[in-house]
């Protein structure tokens, strides 16, 4: 499923059915892929991640992305309800505080994330 949102500066959100995971996409209009965002498929749909390309972060992808899978929930597309993961980096307490969602106990440590090994070359086209 494609969703161009104008809210988002053109960029296209495309829901990906994986075995284990709902994987939201985001991409520019040129095609280029600017961010990711996984849910557990199964049980609560927890995020499983969300990384945001080096070039693109602090732009409002990530927020985007949680709010176009909070959108799918209302429309039905989604079963239930994205929920934060109960293991986030600091960042992502950070996040999830200015989004106004509730912060579980637990938090990766900074060895655990993901954050420690994306760089632009993983990113592909």
């Amino acid at each position: 499923m494609t969703r161009n949102n104008a809210d988002f500066h053109g960029y296209t959100f495309e829901l990906q059915e994986g075995p284990v995971n709902h994987v939201i996409h985001a991409r520019t209009a040129e095609g280029k892929k600017v961010g990711e965002l996984g849910l557990d498929k199964f049980g609560p749909a927890k995020l499983s991640w969300i990384t945001v390309h080096p070039d693109w972060r602090r732009k409002g992808v990530a927020t985007a992305m949680w709010r176009h899978a909070n959108d799918l929930h209302s429309q039905g597309i989604l079963e239930k309800k994205p929920e934060m993961s109960d293991f986030r980096t600091v960042a992502g307490d950070n996040w999830a505080k200015s989004l106004g969602e509730d912060i579980p106990e637990n938090r990766m440590s900074p060895e655990q994330s993901s954050a420690n090994y994306l760089d632009k070359e993983a990113w592909g086209k």
